[in-house]
């Protein structure tokens, strides 16, 4: 046990059998000299004047006794501490190990030793008694330590050759008190001798803690040079291996690795050594700075010198590490294991699982500060869990089946004692309206300016610098500051965090200026910059994060105030913090000028919030019209317009009309409950943040039976849980499936519902955050509502992305059950825990290479029919609908007056409008190119990408309108913007709309009438014997009763392809007569394959898609349909807009069959049934993807394919 650690006052014999004594060893050397024996008159005050009551000389001896910084504050009876000091000696040594240290292998191994001992050392205390009392015994007094049990823990024999403490001399053995020790003059000598012979025992043990410390320095001379070779690393996630580490290390020369057992108690973090093959290399390596699965990951190597260097931020070097140094963080104090299993750390080897303390320093397992920690823990928890079962009955299983309860950032729960309570406090008084000169209403004034007082007193808050306006609830206070700035003439400006509640966002809609700050580094940088604004300034942002808990900088405050000259208010959001930690406004200078407060969030109950203001920053409210009752002095309504305010105190001005009384009475009840219940806000600080800790571990924990990770969780980059300075009791996260595919949270919902869960999905009323953790822009975000998502509908995952998260919050009366049941719920119904052989086979995310030499060239969409292909840029992988590639021919132009589409077969100048997409804009680009530049006074149009466009302007309306496309009747959605209609009339000289195709409110794509033509199959052709370059095979008609495929404005299939080899073979065919060779453009694929540039000259395969079945492209599969029938439009020249005959004219010499000229392949992709499979939920291929044919009798030579097609 620490000595410096609380425990309970000393009693008189305790002093006089242990003075001097220290139970820990190797404290004692803190002492430059040893302590001298004491005499007999220094002990007791050289007074020589005692009574005969021996009560009174115990009582002189412990005022007198010497205070030694090395004296034990706890004590035992003499045959206890003789037994103590053995089983210390002998587990310091080991017969079985290489040294005289004690091995050490697992944690459990040291928690259960750290049991044995703690019972051997129990502080059981024996009877309590008066000495004299009875004539014949002397009785222990009370907390005197009870004898040590009989049955002592099984120790290992001391190492006779080496020993660190030796058998103590029998002269030294102190001799328990006499049973006759009667007279003043016995316990006199009594205690003298027994004193001399204590004062003997410390100078032995000082004697043998200094050969202690001379075997640790030769221990240090003899490892330097195995130091040398290793570093420490230090932080590891608790989900991260051994596979993790030696990725981080994979450009350095390895020689082991070894991770240790020993976890943090609070982050449940872990460190480890790696071992190089030379110094060289491992100074190196501890220059690495690496992330092991979102944990910051210290790297640190001991040099010659035994200095070590901390690369955690900026690279710096500290000096050499003394005993009085103490490290950073407890997690650092690990840095050596030896051969036999005990660490090595500054000079000294520490024996894990002993209460024993080394000077300046820690250990994550084997400190007692820790180990005492994590017991507090555990035993305020078990604390919390008996009060729950008196004070929350709406979770016990009697009455509502046991609810498990984790939305407390949502609301806290009420206490059964605080509506009781509150109840007889209505009962039994009389509360009148405050504005009135009656009993019962000064009675209701008094009390609520005494629970002003005491709110701001929870926050040490001077009432000499702020006051408090009660409020509905913070979005009510947000709301009240939002409007004094309003008032000003000027107008103001307002910024706020990324993090920022909804609430805080709304003030914007009310700014002249606003800015939202994306990270930290942005408020940082405004901060610094010396620039102000133009307008009076308010900067808003929340104390803690409410979608997952990261704790943001409060000294911003401070800064904002000194930097920007007090033109910049400050606005913070507390509610979220306090409803689990403290908020300390001691210090006016940089406190906040406006704070909020739920105070339900708190307390559970009433339902009120609260709006502290810095009495500094009162005058923003000058300029506040609004006026209501009681908050004016006199109004004048009739022939003249006048009112006289308030002006007494700020909160008198402000709270319009009578406050809600009852609420505020009841506040008072509950700010005294929750007193008693949980002491204060900075115990419920510490008993979230543990628990907060370990539902993180266990979350990071959660692995499918293939290795994967069940939650990704969203937490701050700077966060570290088990740190109340930068994270809250909030984990907020998504969960996978055992392929990778994200689990709907509506499912989710259902689940806890059923297992009475209480907790939260979906936006967490933070757009910002949630937005920035799933990488949602704000096209997309606005494409998904136009879809129909809404927060809190079963469209929660919209091209394989979420559009909410998972939040569990914890709150005051959470506990440790809580959490693990919350972990065993997602453990019984989302791990997959089934045995590898028995897991399906699912298409791999990575395909092996195939035996071919197929890849994909390129990939072009044509989001305008009939206009230019904008193709995809190299290694973008795009996405895969049911009616084709995402945005490929969903506008058209149509014609005012027939309503039909135009086509480049009449209007080949469509070929220079180019479209393309801009998805970080999330619109789609169109410009002119050519000729059509000087049509048109401007040369470049946007419209949005959403299917919705009244989700981006008003300019965008849109009106319902019938078109024809390839025959088909169709209702299309018709912009109706001139300027729009403007741009392509004129740049084609016929008047036109835009339109967009399925009409909006279809809700998705895949809702479209238009489906690929019947006809599409493999040739039938007579001859089906004529085998010769660009021959069919056999037909092979559809299915009966087969899926339509849905298409959008395509002519016949969602998909084309063609091939780079058909078209050498053609434009060779070409160049012999003499034409122009063809470009691919002009085909208007969709997917250009070609062979490997390996392929020998000549053995290229020509038309042979003319035989594919079926193609794989990278992950995904596709139906080969059948040929393209091709027209006249491929002779219109895609760069200049001009007509060729080319390539029409040799195709329809060397590609005509029954009648009709082919070339290339209608295409459609076979879509995964198994949604939870991620290739499902986001299919995609990318330029550069591998291409697998298949033919009709090669099905079964591919597991997925196969599967897909039976």
């Amino acid at each position: 046990m620490p000595a410096n650690s609380p425990v309970r006052s000393p009693s008189s014999l305790d002093l006089l059998i242990a003075a001097g004594i220290s139970l820990d060893p190797p404290l004692l050397a803190e002492a430059d000299e040893p302590m001298p024996p004491s005499s007999g008159d220094d002990l007791l005050g050289g007074s020589g004047a005692l009574d005969d009551d021996p009560v009174a000389l115990l009582e002189e001896v412990r005022r007198s006794a010497p205070a030694s910084p090395n004296k034990a504050s706890l004590s035992y009876q003499f045959d206890d501490l003789e037994k103590f000091r053995m089983q210390v000696a002998a587990l310091r040594c080991s017969p079985d190990a290489e040294s005289p240290y004690m091995p050490f292998t697992s944690v459990g191994e040291t928690r259960e030793l750290e049991g044995q001992m703690d019972g051997a050392a129990s502080l059981k205390p024996v009877s309590s008694g008066r000495v004299g009392e009875n004539a014949n015994s002397v009785a222990p007094p009370t907390n005197v330590l009870a004898p040590i049990p009989d049955k002592q823990p099984t120790l290992p024999a001391p190492r006779p050759d080496l020993p660190l403490y030796r058998s103590k001399p029998d002269s030294l053995k102190p001799n328990p008190p006499s049973a006759t020790l009667t007279s003043k003059q016995e316990i006199r000598k009594y205690v003298l001798e027994q004193e001399a012979k204590i004062a003997e025992l410390v100078d032995f043990t000082r004697k043998e803690e200094r050969k202690y410390k001379r075997i640790g320095a030769m221990r240090v001379a003899q490892d330097k040079k195995m130091l040398a070779r290793r570093v420490v690393v230090t932080n590891i996630a608790a989900s991260a291996g051994e596979e993790e580490l030696w990725d981080v290390f994979r450009e350095y020369d390895v020689a082991s690795i070894i991770i240790l057992e020993e976890r943090h108690p609070i982050n449940r973090t872990r460190a480890a050594y790696v071992s190089f093959h030379d110094e060289e290399t491992a100074l190196a390596a501890s220059k690495l700075k690496a992330d092991v699965f979102c944990m910051s990951v210290r790297i640190r190597t001991f040099l010659k010198s035994m200095s070590y260097m901390d690369y955690r931020s900026q690279p710096s070097v500290m000096g050499p590490a003394t005993a009085t140094r103490k490290w950073p963080n407890p997690t650092l104090a690990i840095l050596e294991r030896r051969p036999n299993g005990t660490l090595f750390h500054n000079s000294l080897h520490i024996v894990p699982g002993l209460w024993i303390a080394v000077p300046g320093t820690y250990h994550n397992t084997g400190n007692p500060t820790y180990i005492m920690e994590e017991q507090e823990r555990k035993s305020y928890d078990r604390k919390i869990a008996e009060l729950r079962v008196r004070e929350y009955p709406m979770l016990s299983a009697e009455y509502f089946q046991g609810t498990t309860y984790l939305d407390h950032a949502g609301t806290a729960l009420y206490a059964k004692s605080l509506i009781e309570r509150f109840s007889a406090d209505m009962m039994s008084n009389l509360f009148g309206n405050p504005h009135s000169a009656s009993n019962s209403s000064q009675l209701t004034a008094r009390r609520i300016e005494d629970v002003r007082m005491r709110l701001l007193g929870l926050s040490n808050a001077d009432p000499e610098d702020f006051d408090v306006v009660f409020v509905a609830n913070a979005t009510a206070g947000i709301k009240l500051v939002m409007e004094a700035f309003a008032a000003s003439e000027t107008g103001f400006w307002y910024g706020y965090h990324r993090d920022a509640h909804t609430s805080l966002i709304g003030v914007r809609e009310s700014a002249k200026e606003h800015r939202c700050f994306a990270s930290d580094q942005e408020v940082e940088g405004w901060i610094d910059d010396g620039n102000q604004e133009h307008h009076a300034g308010l900067f808003a942002f929340p104390a803690q994060s409410n979608m997952n808990g990261r704790r943001l900088p409060l000294d911003w405050i401070r800064r904002i105030r000194t930097n920007k000259g007090g033109k910049v208010h400050t606005l913070l959001d507390a509610a979220a913090l306090v409803s689990t930690s403290p908020l300390w406004l001691g210090d006016s200078a940089s406190a906040p000028d406006f704070t909020v407060l739920s105070l339900y969030k708190i307390f559970g109950f009433p339902d009120l919030g609260a709006l502290i203001v810095r009495k500094d920053s009162a005058s923003v409210f000058d300029r506040r019209r609004y006026f209501g009752g009681g908050t004016v002095e006199m109004v004048v309504c009739l022939k003249e317009q006048w009112h006289a305010k308030k002006s007494d105190t700020l909160h008198e001005r402000l709270e319009d009309g009578t406050l809600p009384i009852h609420s505020i009475m009841a506040l008072e009840t509950a700010m005294t409950v929750h007193q008693e219940l949980f002491k204060s806000l900075e115990e419920i600080s510490r008993h979230t943040t543990y628990l907060a800790a370990r539902l993180y571990d266990d979350l990071a924990a959660l692995r499918h039976a293939n290795g994967s990770a069940l939650c990704q969780i969203y937490k701050g980059a700077s966060s570290v849980y088990g740190d109340a300075r930068s994270q809250g009791p909030i984990v907020a996260f998504n969960m996978r499936n055992h392929l990778g595919g994200w689990i709907s949270n509506a499912e989710v919902e259902k689940l806890t519902a059923v297992k009475n869960i209480q907790l939260r999905t979906g936006g967490l009323c933070n757009p910002g955050g949630v937005a920035f953790s799933l990488g949602l822009s704000p096209w997309e975000m606005k494409e998904n509502f136009s879809a129909g998502q809404r927060c809190g509908n079963d469209n929660d995952i919209i091209r394989a992305k979420p559009t909410g998260m998972i939040r569990v919050s914890l709150g005051a009366m959470s506990t440790l059950t809580d959490v693990s049941t919350f972990v065993g719920f997602l453990r019984e119904f989302f791990i997959d825990n089934s045995p590898l052989d028995r897991i399906p086979p699912v298409i791999p995310l990575v395909v092996e290479p195939p035996t071919g030499h197929w890849h994909v060239e390129s990939l072009s969409i044509y989001p305008l029919k009939s206009c230019g292909a904008w193709s995809v840029p190299h290694g973008m992988a795009w996405e895969i609908r049911p009616e084709g590639l995402a945005w490929d021919r969903e506008w058209c132009l149509v014609h005012q007056g027939t309503g039909a589409a135009l086509s480049q077969k009449r209007y080949p100048k469509m070929a220079l409008i180019r479209p393309s997409i801009d998805l970080e804009e999330g619109v789609l680009r169109i410009e002119l190119t050519g000729s059509l530049r000087e049509s048109t006074p401007e040369n470049s149009i946007t419209v949005p990408l959403s299917a919705d466009p009244r989700m981006f302007s008003p300019d965008s309306l849109y009106k319902d309108s019938a078109a024809k496309v390839c025959g088909d009747s169709i209702r299309a959605k018709t912009y109706k913007s001139s300027r729009v209609s403007a741009f392509f009339s004129q740049a084609l000289g016929v008047a036109c709309h835009l339109a967009r195709f399925p009409a909006v409110g279809a809700g998705n794509s895949s809702t479209s009438p238009r489906h690929a033509k019947a006809h599409l199959q493999k040739s039938n052709k007579e001859n089906c014997n004529m085998h010769v370059p660009g021959a069919f095979p056999d037909a092979q008609p559809q299915a009966l009763g087969a899926k339509p495929r849905p298409i959008l404005l395509s002519n016949e299939s969602p998909i084309l392809t063609i091939s780079r080899s058909s078209l050498n073979r053609l434009n060779e065919q070409i160049k012999i007569k003499g034409g122009k060779a063809a470009k691919a453009e002009v085909f208007r694929a969709n997917i250009v394959v070609a062979e490997s540039m390996a392929v020998p000259a000549g053995s290229e395969q020509p038309y042979a898609e003319d035989n594919w079945r079926y193609l794989r492209i990278g992950t995904q599969y596709f139906d080969m349909l059948g040929p393209c029938r091709r027209c006249q439009m491929i002779c219109v020249d895609q760069k200049t807009a001009e007509k060729n005959e080319e390539p029409f004219v040799t195709l329809s010499k060397t590609r005509r069959f029954d009648g009709r000229v082919y070339f290339g392949e209608h295409t459609s992709h076979i879509p995964i049934a198994d949604s939870a499979n991620p290739l499902a939920q986001f299919p995609t291929i990318a330029v550069g993807d591998t291409v697998q044919p298949f033919l009709e009798d090669e099905v079964n030579q591919d597991e997925g394919l196969r599967m897909l097609v039976q």
